[in-house]
């Protein structure tokens, strides 16, 4: 279902004001976009949006996100959670997943492209537990991967990018027991064509 309120619509003074909340239960996405692999969904969420009549001031925001049930490649995923901005021609927002074989936060600040100033990319995630033969993603048995990884980039107007990955913590399990990895980390930086990338584990 949906409530959705609209204020400001005929203003000439004040932009148009969107708020409201949607709801679906056991919606099957795959049927709707022809595709097998995603299938019944049960999300509810909250939001309001700042829409006027340039970008600059557009600003919407998602109060929350709950995914009750998310079938995906033949899997029930549950307990996920979400809540996002955009404003200020970026993109900031946190997703926490409590499914008992998807455990992760990830949070993450993204900027929109633009032809006149440097942009930046942030992103820390926690996975405490991914299952990933649970999850339909490994079927050679038991496979499971914790890690925490944080990333820190910036493109110019021109494209060039460069930055930094660090992937830490990272432990694997699988049929032969469970493995410390290290700490990997990356950085990368580009000028036109020319593209340098160095990688070091520990």
């Amino acid at each position: 279902g949906a409530d959705i309120r609209l204020t400001d619509l005929i203003s000439k003074k004040h932009p148009l004001c969107i708020s409201g909340t949607l709801d679906a239960e056991d919606l099957n996405i795959g049927k709707v976009i022809n595709n097998e692999i995603i299938g019944q969904t049960t999300i509810r969420t909250g939001f309001d949006a700042v829409l006027a009549g340039n970008e600059d001031s557009a600003h919407i925001r998602v109060d929350s996100l709950i995914v009750d049930r998310l079938h995906l490649k033949g899997y029930d995923y549950s307990g996920i959670t979400a809540i996002g901005e955009l404003a200020d021609d970026s993109i900031d927002g946190k997703v926490i997943s409590n499914d008992p074989n998807l455990s992760f936060m990830l949070d993450g600040t993204f900027a929109l492209p633009s032809k006149k100033d440097n942009r930046a990319y942030k992103l820390t995630a926690d996975i405490s537990n991914a299952d990933l033969n649970a999850i339909n993603m490994d079927r050679r048995g038991t496979s499971k991967i914790s890690l925490q990884t944080q990333a820190d980039f910036e493109s110019t107007p021109a494209g060039e990018m460069s930055g930094m990955m660090k992937i830490g913590h990272i432990i694997l399990e699988n049929s032969d027991g469970r493995h410390d990895a290290g700490d990997v980390s990356l950085t990368s930086h580009s000028i036109g064509k020319i593209h340098e990338m160095s990688l070091e584990s520990e």
